[in-house]
This record gives structure tokens, sequence and C-alpha cells, in this order.
């Protein structure tokens, strides 16, 4: 069976879609389910881990971490001598894994050293996307071939930060509203890695079949 690192960069790039995408299908089925009981513009996503079949909440933090590490791999294929930034994805990867096993208290509930641990690795994996955002950026400048996406990941980790202070600004009626515009600011920027990762593979293989043409002809 070939490694993640052997597999086409169009396969990876869809694989690691599908695991992101996963992570917002998983909380909005969650909120249906548990529509009458919560209140998704001032509570956070990890309570829905609490309510009724908050085991769709555990598959959306497995779904994202395992979408992390698999677009560390797809970052080092757009700019081969990033380190830094594929390494913080995959740090990115643990803190969301480990916040599907270390639940949130329930609003209300005295506080524990799980929900202590959730709240910690939560505010973890924020940083680390911000980090993450800003360290493949400079991979992007410095390979020369994907300037456009440098610049567009540096504007993304300066819009994530202001959502960041935003949300803690916000009045707590409206901390879930914050929480998912930071979900969705770093979701977007992954996804829009794997479409400019989909389309580079589509257009190398395009070059490669052209070039073949003519070297074909001269054959003859």
């Amino acid at each position: 069976m070939p490694s993640i690192r052997h597999l086409p960069t169009r396969t990876l790039a869809l694989v690691a879609a599908a695991f992101v995408l996963g992570y917002p299908c998983f909380v909005i089925a969650a909120n249906i389910v548990q529509r009458d009981h919560y209140d998704a513009a001032s509570q956070a996503m990890s309570n829905l881990a609490l309510g009724r079949d908050g085991w769709l909440m555990t598959l959306a933090f497995i779904s994202l971490g395992v979408g992390s590490p698999l677009m560390a791999v797809l970052v080092r294929r757009l700019a081969p001598r990033a380190i830094v930034g594929p390494g913080l994805l995959t740090a990115t990867a643990c803190t969301t894994l480990l916040s599907a096993v270390f639940q949130t208290d329930a609003d209300g509930a005295p506080s524990t050293l799980h929900g202590t641990i959730h709240i910690a690795l939560g505010l973890g994996s924020f940083v680390l996307v911000i980090a993450s955002m800003t360290a493949c950026s400079v991979a992007y400048l410095r390979s020369g071939s994907h300037r456009r996406l440098g610049v567009a990941s540096a504007i993304w980790a300066v819009v994530e930060l202001g959502a960041i202070v935003w949300t803690f600004v916000l009045p707590d009626s409206l901390f879930g509203v914050g929480q998912r515009a930071i979900l969705a600011i770093a979701i977007s920027w992954l996804l829009t890695t794997c479409v400019v990762a989909f389309r580079d593979a589509g257009d190398g293989s395009r070059r490669r079949l052209l070039a073949a043409v003519p070297l074909a002809g001269s054959a003859r």
C-alpha cells in the first residue's frame, strides 16, 4: 500500500480537502440534531460533544485532525523547502485530535481538569493556525512559483488574528459566532491551498504531455 508521500498530488489534495470539509459537515449535522437545545450564536462548538449524538462533534475533531497532517504534506509539494509550516500544521493536528479526547465542561458546570485541558488545546490550536499561515506564507514567497499564495496566506493570517481578537471582544451571547468565523477563515485557507495544489498538478501534467508530443514526432 503506497504511503501518503507517494500519492499523486491531485489525489492528496482531494483527500485532504475531504477531511478538512468533514469538520464543518459534522458540526452542521450536530447543530441540526441539537437545534432544540443548542444555541449556535452563543455556545462554543465543543459543547456539541456534550449533547445528543455528541459523537458527531468528536468525528469533526478527528476529521480535521487527520486532514491537518495531509495538508502538511501538500504544503511540501507546493514549497519543497518548507519545514516550519508543515511542522506547525502537524502540531495543530495533535491539539485538534486531543480536543476530541479531552471534552469541554458544560456551561455553568464546575471547572474540571479535562475541561481546562480542552480550553488550553483550543487556544493552542488558534495560535498554531496563525503561525502555520505565516510560516507557509514565507515558504511560498521564497519558492518563487507561488508568490500570490504567499501574499494571500499572509493576509489570511492577519484576518485570522483579527477574528480571534474580535471573538474575545464580542459579548458572551455572540461567542459562538466569533468562534465559527475563526474556523471558517482557517478552513477557507486550507481549502484554497488544496485547490492551488490540485490545479498546479494538472498544469504540470499538461506541460509534460505537451513536451512529449514534439519528442514523439522527432522520433519518427
